[in-house]
């Protein structure tokens, strides 16, 4: 985690020495952590983040899962009891690593047990925190051994209490773990380290008298947990695909364009704070492939079913493929993106001015509700349109000083008529030229200017709607600045 944070320090150190602002994409997440924005990684996170410093996190891809469980405790009811799955790795051994964490200024402990047919076969002592590791042995009803390596902390970021253990079995009867406590609440999260473990991740199962059911919430990790960071859920965007041989496939988990996408993590943090910030298209996302990504590339597993399209280049005469993919990954460089065109317009945005305006300007729909659920919507779908127009009306787009020569455009959001002012203090010829953002350029002229105020009407076509940037071209470089037509 050092090395992101170097990272992430490296990028905003070479923007502000080149004088731009910058917006760093992160696409990671655990299931270790408080999720309360306090671990040193969030922290740092938090000090290196500011103006036209700012960061966008996925919110992880653990909805519909049971991969949470936890319980409100009290004297009237003191256990939390539920059943942790036997996961499967690669040398046929059983493993499972489980994160739980308390209240601030609370305690609790830990009874394990092994559990077969509604029964329990064997138990250990109550384990308390007392800052220490446990190695803790069990035998199953078959003969066979189940080993649990227990650690407890009382937290100095967050003065929560903290247990970790990892289970190491080969009994086939399930381990049942119970938490005990008369107040605060308990969570447990179970992770997953590395692609030895045949399952990605376990379910916290229920169903017995007293037992009780994973659920997705709090899905949401400690990193993608950080307070200034933008985290970003996935919504629906695309059902059907064809692919590089003309075949149409469909994604049967999606149940309709604009749903929330069922893998997007749930909140909030386990403050309550609003995690996700917003949704932004998450699945099918058409894109290019890296060319180092072998499954998508021809006889790759997964080429068939998901690579788009191939684009020989006429420059190196290597061939390049474009794909399907979804996740939330795919929706926070959505994000990120329009986050980089706020920017554009105002360079020392804060995280909070940015989150602010995306708050203000979601999309809310019949999906989302006219107030979205924040656990699952953040604040609702991202717009950028939206957002764009609002850094325009909030801050304005400054003058670019360029030769001697302030310049500005208004009105500015506009119809199809629209002014270019110069005050200069020369006399100079400069190309105007005005683009889409498709990059087509739908005007150019020259404008000669001398000293003083000069103007320069500027018509579009009748139906030129959305944004447009104006390019002033000089002898020393270019200016460009943005327009919103409406």
């Amino acid at each position: 985690m050092t090395t992101l944070i170097d990272g992430f320090n490296y990028t905003f150190d070479y923007a502000a020495s080149v004088g731009r602002p910058a917006v760093i994409n992160v696409s990671l997440g655990s299931n270790l952590g408080p999720r309360d924005g306090t671990s040193l990684f969030a922290q740092a996170c938090d000090n290196l983040s500011g103006p036209g410093k700012i960061l966008v996190f996925s919110a992880m891809n653990l909805g519909g899962t049971k991969t949470h469980v936890g319980k409100s405790l009290s004297e009237a009811d003191t256990v939390l009891s539920t059943l942790i799955p036997n996961l499967e790795v690669d040398d046929g051994e059983f493993k499972n690593y489980v994160d739980v964490w308390g209240d601030a200024e609370k305690t609790f402990c830990l009874r394990f047990s092994m559990y077969k047919n509604g029964s329990v076969t064997s138990s250990s002592e109550l384990y308390c925190l007392d800052d220490d590791v446990k190695d803790i042995v069990l035998i199953g009803s078959d003969g066979d051994t189940c080993f649990i390596t227990l650690a407890t902390k009382q937290q100095e970021n967050n003065n929560k209490p903290h247990a970790a253990f990892e289970v190491l079995t080969k009994s086939q009867d399930t381990l049942m773990v119970n938490a005990v406590a008369t107040s605060g609440t308990v969570h447990m999260w179970q992770e997953y380290f590395d692609e030895s473990w045949n399952t990605y991740y376990g379910d916290f199962v229920g169903g017995g008298p007293g037992l009780t059911d994973g659920d997705d919430n709090f899905s949401i990790g400690e990193v993608n947990c950080t307070r200034s960071a933008i985290t970003v859920g996935a919504t629906v965007s695309k059902r059907f695909w064809r692919t590089v041989n003309n075949v149409t496939f469909y994604n049967p988990s999606y149940t309709s364009h604009g749903t929330i996408a069922p893998y997007s993590s749930r909140g909030p943090d386990i403050e309550g704070r609003m995690k996700p910030d917003i949704t932004a298209p998450g699945g099918m996302i058409a894109t290019a492939t890296s060319s180092f990504d072998r499954s998508r590339l021809p006889g790759g597993e997964l080429y068939a079913s998901f690579t788009l399209s191939r684009f020989l280049s006429p420059i190196n005469n290597r061939t390049y493929y474009y794909a399907t993919g979804q996740g939330t990954s795919f929706a926070s460089p959505v994000a990120a993106g329009i986050v980089a065109l706020m920017l554009q317009i105002s360079p020392s945005l804060s995280p909070r001015s940015v989150k602010d305006i995306l708050y203000r300007t979601a999309i809310k729909d019949n999906f989302t509700t006219p107030t979205p659920d924040p656990a699952i919507w953040g604040a609702g779908k991202i717009n950028a349109y939206a957002a764009v127009k609002e850094v325009i009306s909030t801050v304005g787009v400054d003058a670019v000083s360029a030769h001697d020569v302030r310049i500005s455009v208004y009105p500015n959001p506009s119809t199809r008529e629209f002014t270019l002012e110069y005050e200069s203090t020369v006399s100079a010829n400069f190309l105007v030229e005005v683009s889409d953002v498709t990059g087509r350029t739908v005007l150019s002229k020259l404008f000669p200017v001398s000293d003083g105020v000069n103007r320069l009407p500027i018509h579009l076509d009748e139906n030129a709607r959305g944004m447009y940037f104006v390019h002033i071209v000089g002898n020393r470089g270019t200016s460009t600045k943005m327009v919103v037509l409406q």
